[in-house]
């Protein structure tokens, strides 16, 4: 029992070794790593190349998936480029294992110690970044000193795993990929499957048979963590999957070959094991590389099912056919039902805003209604910029100036709403904070008028009818002076030494700061109305 303990102690420390080298490598690089993402993807062969060198970087091809996939999702990367990095990535992580077990007695006190220097002398953050980073390294590599050590303790456990993968090999390769998928990591599953195979505790045929079950389970980390962050990431973790079940099939083709060949490796277990799981994801990516470009293609058809709920708001426009940009009153036309669309996602946003205060999943879903948001703002300003101009007429272009200025504060809106206070609403549950009875009335009041003036701001836009327009200013100047009242009420409790008005004091002045911001970004669509409507009533 005690000899399980450490095996499991080594493990995490295994694992907290590769979270150590990944955070120092982001903090240390920070955004430049953002920056090469966009500067290197021009052709798939440089994104192939940067998709290897981030995840030596980062030790981890799921960071640098679903970063990529990221970029993909904004309209930064194009599907091919994203597709090369993540090739890259797993050749980058097949590469982890051979180098840290050729690294183990050499080089890990070596890193350990210098990585201590530099984080306890070092005065600047790139050096205790620099540290961090070596630290973790020596810290895996200790952790595989460790399980080699705990595995001579516990052989007699290891029969029973060389028995199972003779006996039933199709749940062995199951087990292991669950167990690759628990780890979050296949380069911790291939390092403790090799350190195995070093202290005698699995033979080389059945290690290289697990090797097999972590090609399976190496996409799965990237699967659950990135199927909800909408179409265009589970477009990449099912091509990652794929990916990874053709490397299944090359390494197959190579087990069974090095099986009944009668091939005796000259190296080691640990390197034969490593170099295996390396060979067969090169192989596999070099082969897929030059494939790519059709690959790109029938993965770009893909479409996915939207769940009901909050996916039901697709980011995808309904409106915007591209085929009427020739005919700019139709255009104009479309590109409003779509900021209708934008209208009523921002509603939900907004009217749902103060509930998250105390319901953690919905402030995940109103992030994702702000990415949904946030992409139909793109699409539908791409959509303007290329109608073709209307020489005719000064009204088309009032128009789209309008559709265009309306579509820029609802999304500015958003952002205030998901970015700043559904922030807030993570620091009150994160600290178990409470409003004051008489504060959180006083919020509800006001958030029941701003969404009002969202109602009228919708009305005017519209309308584009002046008397509403007056309407709506005279609303937004009414509710400036209830945001000023309700701060002064929020200073009398805390000078009352209301405790729970103080300890949420900071969180609920920033709310009212939204307010402020938001009433404010509703309110612009009623200026230009009433200009137009002065400028006709002073004309003769």
């Amino acid at each position: 029992m005690d000899q399980l303990i450490m095996l499991s102690g080594a493990v995490a420390l295994l694992l907290w070794g590769i979270r150590m080298v990944r955070t120092g490598a982001e903090r240390l690089f920070g955004s430049r790593i953002n920056s090469y993402f966009r500067a290197f993807t021009k052709h798939r062969h440089s994104s192939f190349s940067l998709g290897f060198s981030t995840t030596l970087i980062l030790q981890s091809s799921t960071a640098t998936l679903l970063m990529a996939a990221g970029f993909f999702s904004s309209g930064a990367l194009t599907l091919l480029a994203t597709l090369a990095i993540v090739l890259g990535a797993e050749v980058g992580s097949s590469l982890l294992p051979l180098i840290l077990h050729v690294a183990i007695k050499e080089v890990g006190p070596f890193f350990l110690i210098s990585g201590y220097l530099f984080f306890t002398l070092s005065s600047g953050r790139q050096g205790k970044h620099l540290g961090r980073i070596q630290l973790g390294i020596g810290m895996i590599l200790l952790a595989l000193s460790l399980i080699g050590s705990a595995q001579q303790e516990i052989s007699g456990l290891f029969p029973l795993i060389n028995n199972l993968a003779t006996d039933d090999p199709v749940l062995t390769l199951l087990l292991m990929a669950l167990f690759c998928w628990l780890l979050h990591s296949s380069v911790a599953a291939v390092l403790l499957i090799s350190s195995m195979a070093a202290q005698s505790a699995l033979s080389l045929d059945n290690g290289l048979w697990l090797i097999l079950g972590v090609h399976l389970g190496a996409a799965l980390p990237a699967l659950s963590s990135g199927w909800s962050q909408g179409e265009a990431v589970k477009k990449i973790v099912i091509s990652n999957l794929g990916f990874r079940l053709t490397a299944f099939g090359i390494g197959l083709i190579a087990y069974h070959w090095l099986l009944h060949s009668g091939y005796k490796p000259q190296l080691s277990a640990t390197t034969t094991i490593a170099l295996f799981y390396f060979a067969t994801n090169a192989l596999n990516s070099l082969i897929l590389l030059l494939c790519l470009p059709p690959i790109a293609r029938h993965v770009n058809r893909l479409r996915f099912e939207v769940a009901p709920g909050v996916e039901a708001n697709s980011s995808l426009p309904i409106y915007l056919e591209p085929g009427d940009k020739a005919n700019p009153p139709r255009a104009l036309a479309n590109a409003s039902n779509e900021s209708f669309r934008a209208a009523d996602i921002t509603y939900q946003m907004l009217s749902n805003t103060l509930q998250a205060f105390q319901d953690q999943e919905l402030i995940k879903e109103i992030v994702l209604l702000d990415d949904h948001l946030d992409a139909l703002h793109r699409e539908t300003t791409l959509y303007l910029t290329s109608i073709h101009k209307d020489k005719n007429t000064e009204q088309s272009n009032q128009q789209l100036h309008s559709i265009f200025s309306y579509f820029t504060n609802l999304e500015h809106v958003g952002d205030i709403v998901s970015r700043s206070t559904m922030l807030l609403a993570k620091r009150k549950q994160k600290k178990s904070l409470e409003f004051s009875a008489e504060g959180e009335a006083e919020l509800q009041y006001l958030h029941e008028k701003l969404l009002v003036i969202f109602k009228l701001s919708q009305a005017v836009f519209a309308s584009n009818d002046p008397q509403l327009a007056k309407e709506l200013i005279q609303a937004k100047r009414t509710f400036r002076q209830q945001l000023i009242s309700a701060r002064q009420h929020h200073v009398n409790r805390l000078q009352e030494g209301n405790g729970a008005s103080i300890a949420s004091s900071q969180i609920h002045l920033d709310i009212l700061r939204d307010f402020r911001s938001i009433s404010s970004y509703l309110s612009m669509v009623a200026y230009p109305a009433v200009k137009r409507d002065d400028l006709t009533a002073s004309s003769p």
